[in-house]
């Protein structure tokens, strides 16, 4: 497979071809008949760059049909490879009657949402939704019913049926209140469906409030921007900011797990800052300080700008700290802002009550936009577009 693999990518399709059905023969043989599937589509790939689709593809593509439905009654996800093969064939009735063998082998395995999924691509709406409903009554998993009241819900649309698709939706919804169900990535979702079901009966309004209700509930996983922007499109920006905070927040969390790991390389300035914010954000004021000390030494003669931003954030977290007389230290060496050029006669805790009055709204910008969207994807942290 990788010598067959290279010589597709230096354009010798032809001895790609000879080598992808020599390695689908052996899979076959030793009945690794995933390994051998992919060996199959990809031969008809280098058939059709050889002799085009009727005579290069089409041989290879039948045969791992032929194969997808003999190992079905043994896996139904090869009914499933085969049904797929088929459209890809524009053979629609073909790949209708695989779907429903592969719903008929999951509902015997009591597979309900597996089986209904199937049925629902076959066009067979009717036993779709009778899996569905099994699925409903007879599954022990939650997350099983939870699909499955979603996909009598879609059965219901695409029967142009709406009523009894809200009537789904609805039920599933006051069930997992009820139950205070909290995965909450799913309870957006499925206040979401909800919504839009809703706005299809004419319901605005209520529609516009459970929108918002899934946007609290992104906001719990961390999805900051996926609520704010519903948060903007429904005109409720401002009265939801504190839930929005508190999504920041698990946000940074999920970052600083990986910040932890690498606080023993040395980093540049802007990304001890950007560290500093994400631990300014989640109330960690003396690590923060130590993070904003790294980058102010940094930066000290080399950027002016910097050393002073670095400076004023290590000055922010002081006051946190209730360390007012270091911070005046800091206070008076630096070129004053407007704001705190009208301070200066106060005393240290006077200067400090004032500022912190004024100063959230200017603090731990930069962790919103690099630390959290690589955490999201569990396999590291951008600072400052580098990946750590």
């Amino acid at each position: 497979v990788a010598k067959a693999e290279s010589e597709s990518l230096r354009g010798n399709h032809t001895a790609a071809l000879k080598l992808f059905e020599q390695a689908a023969e052996i899979y076959l043989n030793a009945s690794m008949y995933w390994d051998a599937l992919y060996c199959l589509k990809r031969a008809a790939e280098e058939g059709a760059w050889v002799k085009g689709f009727k005579e290069g593809a089409k041989v290879y593509l039948e045969k791992a049909i032929k194969i997808c439905l003999e190992a079905g009654e043994k896996n139904p996800r090869f009914y499933e490879e085969a049904a797929e093969i088929c459209r890809g064939m524009l053979r629609a009735r073909t790949a209708a009657n695989c779907y429903v063998k592969a719903g008929l082998e999951y509902s015997s395995r009591r597979e309900f949402f597996s089986a209904g999924s199937c049925f629902l691509r076959a066009g067979s709406y009717g036993l779709a939704l009778e899996q569905f409903v099994r699925g409903i009554k007879e599954s022990k998993e939650i997350a099983t019913r939870i699909l499955c009241f979603r996909g009598a819900a879609l059965t219901h649309l695409l029967t142009q049926d709406v009523n009894k698709a809200l009537e789904a939706i609805t039920a599933l919804v006051s069930g997992l209140e009820a139950a205070k169900y909290s995965d909450y990535a799913c309870m957006s979702v499925v206040y979401r469906d909800l919504s839009y079901m809703q706005t299809l009966i004419g319901k605005e309004e209520v529609a516009r409030r459970n929108l918002v209700e899934a946007a609290r509930y992104l906001c719990k996983t961390g999805m900051v921007k996926d609520a704010a922007l519903i948060y903007l499109l429904t005109g409720t920006l401002k009265e939801n900011m504190p839930y929005l905070r508190e999504g920041i927040k698990v946000r940074e969390r999920r970052a600083l797990s990986f910040i932890e790991k690498f606080k023993k390389y040395v980093l540049a300035g802007e990304e001890y800052e950007y560290i500093g914010d994400t631990y300014y954000i989640l109330g960690m004021y003396e690590e923060a300080r130590e993070a904003y000390e790294k980058a102010y030494n940094i930066f000290k003669g080399r950027s002016k700008d910097a050393e002073e931003r670095s400076l004023r954030k290590m000055l922010n977290c002081l006051l946190k700290t209730g360390r007012y007389d270091e911070a005046w230290s800091i206070l008076v060496n630096l070129e004053p802002s407007p704001t705190e050029a009208s301070l200066k006669h106060l005393t240290p805790r006077e200067v400090a009550k004032k500022l912190m009055e004024k100063g959230e709204e200017e603090l731990a910008k930069g962790c919103l936009l690099y630390t959290s969207d690589a955490a999201d994807e569990l396999d590291g942290v951008d600072l400052g577009g580098r990946r750590i």
